[in-house]
């Protein structure tokens, strides 16, 4: 049996009763029932933040009421099998209150309180669905829907940049409150029939997809980047979807925002238009002496693109896929964030991973005291060099003297450097204090 994350599809289940039905199975650890809420007054990670109702008087389940309507608990059963809940369907909205207290945890585990199937997202039904109803009560780095898989023991996610997904009857999720706390709605209107639907149903999808993997020889860990029009290198509140940390890890794998927001992602929605230009930092948490090796899964990209991961430290840069072609390495110290591994996409069916190498050697060394940005690298392939500010207009264009570049006359700000060469472009981030 494996822990699931289950909301109470109808209203006046009596806990005390549920939990002493022998039908249910609640498995019984020591004094604690295998059934407890989530309560985010203590810190992630926390295990008081699991308080499991007992067999004796430390927390009893007689007197503890009902379940309520909207909320999600964490429960496991002594052996596999099903669950009958007793009570009155719901028939109007169901409104549940999320909250960030002062520990800072912002995550609430809610659920579907319908015996129903309810839209989860705009690419089921374009209106009434739940992340659109609720999308100013989530958290913009976080606007998502996180659900436990507990086949794979693992959290995934459902947000606007995912295919048509629905919510099953008794499905419960996480999701990270907005500073201020708000209130979560469930609408009767989000109500749907969904044959024989199981838990995280899905439909496929076309969106261009390349799932990043890194094995340590026991766990894969894995973060997606998808492709669609219109999105940006920022912060897309709704496809973008920061990474679940409730549960600390020794060993895991996220992205940051190609325009940093200071938060670590665990999907990034890129434009469709950078496949050659957009750099990808990589945050990587594992120990010294681990045996990581990457690889990824690619659905729908361009047929011609090559995925290639570079790792700075080593200064290699090395083509991945699903098939025959990985990057491993040992680590020597401790790895918790980014600054070493990057990953990249180029589209050209005859750029080869030598060539790839003499763009991506390619570094800006600013001088801050002369106002002078270094070029160094493969400089004899260097064709043209453009200055852009955040919001993409164009600056300066350089077709000489890539050597040294005066940026005396530009302000404080972020800027993008695009270099083109012989053998491709690479974009890089310059700041200038």
């Amino acid at each position: 049996p494996n822990w699931h994350l289950i909301a109470v599809p109808i209203g006046g289940q009596d806990i005390n009763n549920f939990v002493t039905n022998s039908a249910n199975d609640i498995l019984i650890n020591g004094v604690d029932y295998m059934l407890t809420p989530y309560s985010n007054s203590f810190i992630t990670s926390s295990p008081s933040a699991w308080t499991h109702w007992t067999t004796d008087a430390t927390n009893p389940t007689t007197g503890a009421g009902n379940f309520i309507s909207g909320k999600g608990y964490k429960i496991i059963r002594a052996t596999d099998g099903t669950v009958d809940f007793s009570g009155s369907v719901p028939v109007t909205d169901v409104s549940i209150a999320i909250t960030k207290p002062a520990s800072n945890n912002a995550w609430n585990l809610i659920g579907n309180p319908f015996p129903s199937s309810i839209y989860a997202n705009s690419n089921a039904d374009a209106t009434n669905n739940f992340m659109t109803i609720n999308s100013s009560t989530m958290d913009d780095s976080y606007k998502a829907i996180y659900l436990w898989n507990p086949t794979s023991s693992s959290t995934e996610y459902i947000n606007q940049a995912s295919v048509g997904s629905y919510l099953s009857p008794g499905q419960a999720f996480f999701v990270r409150s907005v500073a201020t706390g708000a209130t979560v709605n469930f609408t009767t209107a989000m109500r749907t029939h969904q044959e024989s639907a199981v838990f995280q149903k899905m439909a496929t999808t076309l969106t261009p997809t390349i799932t990043l993997k890194a094995n340590n020889g026991s766990v894969i860990k894995t973060t997606q980047i998808k492709y669609i029009a219109g999105k940006s290198l920022g912060l897309d509140p709704g496809y973008d979807a920061g990474l679940f940390d409730l549960i600390s890890s020794s060993f895991n794998l996220y992205s940051k925002l190609v325009q940093d927001n200071g938060v670590n992602f665990m999907l990034q929605v890129l434009p469709d238009n950078v496949y050659d230009t957009a750099v990808i930092p990589i945050g990587l948490v594992a120990d010294a002496g681990s045996q990581i090796s990457f690889n990824v899964d690619t659905a729908n990209i361009p047929l011609v693109t090559k995925v290639i991961l570079e790792d700075r430290l080593l200064n290699v840069s090395s083509e991945i896929d699903n098939g025959n072609k990985s990057y491993s390495v040992i680590l020597s110290e401790n790895s918790n964030g980014v600054g070493r591994f990057y990953l990249h996409t180029i589209v050209s069916s005859s750029l080869g991973i030598d060539d790839y190498n003499q763009v991506t050697s390619l570094k800006l060394y600013p001088n801050p005291a002369t106002n002078v940005v270094y070029v160094k690298g493969a400089i004899n392939n260097l064709q043209k060099l453009s200055i852009y500010s955040i919001l993409g207009k164009r600056i300066m264009t350089l077709n000489r003297n890539f050597k040294a570049i005066n940026i005396a006359s530009l302000k404080a700000g972020i800027y993008f450097v695009k270099l083109k060469t012989k053998k491709g472009t690479k974009t890089v981030k310059l700041v200038k204090e």
